[in-house]
């Protein structure tokens, strides 16, 4: 049965190299990864700006002839929809890293980042903001790398703020890989 030691030998000296951690040695000049997302230091700077495009729409609330659509993490689209054959943008609300809004009466809440912002809306779709509570959500800004990613990223930078999410990008000589 002298096979059987060969074929053992075999798998255990596989399994071993399998183990082994090799350093990357070939580091590409450019190539895709994933960057980081700051927090941005305006995020509290909640304000009514001129009609945009609507980018990401991920949530939509109608209220007497009016549309609000949450555009992911960058603020609501006030639309007017008082004539049924018509939808005229009106403005834009600035709210960074909203990602769900509620509507109960005249008020509007809608998280900033970690923060719910209360909003009364007044006639004519005029938002005022009534309140803020600090911290009302549970916010992960402990993220120095993409966990759920294999392959070359951007290293964070500390000075640059808390790490809100990850984004594609084209990496020149990235230094960080997993």
């Amino acid at each position: 049965m002298p096979g059987k030691h060969y074929l053992l030998l075999l798998a255990c000296s596989l399994l071993l190299f399998g183990c082994r951690d090799f350093a990357l040695t070939d580091i590409p000049e450019q190539t895709q990864g994933l960057a980081p997302v700051y927090l941005p230091l305006d995020w509290q700077d909640v304000k009514t700006e001129p009609e945009k495009t609507i980018s990401t729409p991920v949530q939509v609330i109608r209220r007497e002839g009016y549309l609000f659509v949450l555009d992911d993490r960058k603020g609501i689209h006030i639309i007017d929809h008082t004539q049924t054959d018509l939808l005229n943008k009106i403005g834009f609300l600035k709210v960074p890293g909203c990602k769900k809004m509620a509507l109960h009466g005249a008020y509007l809440y809608v998280n900033n980042f970690q923060d719910l912002l209360i909003f009364e809306i007044g006639s004519g779709a005029v938002f005022t903001l009534k309140k803020r509570l600090d911290n009302a959500f549970e916010m992960d800004f402990d993220s120095n790398f993409p966990s759920h990613h294999r392959g070359f990223f951007e290293c964070v930078d500390d000075e640059r703020g808390p790490v809100i999410d990850w984004e594609d990008a084209l990496l020149v000589s990235p230094e960080c890989w997993r």
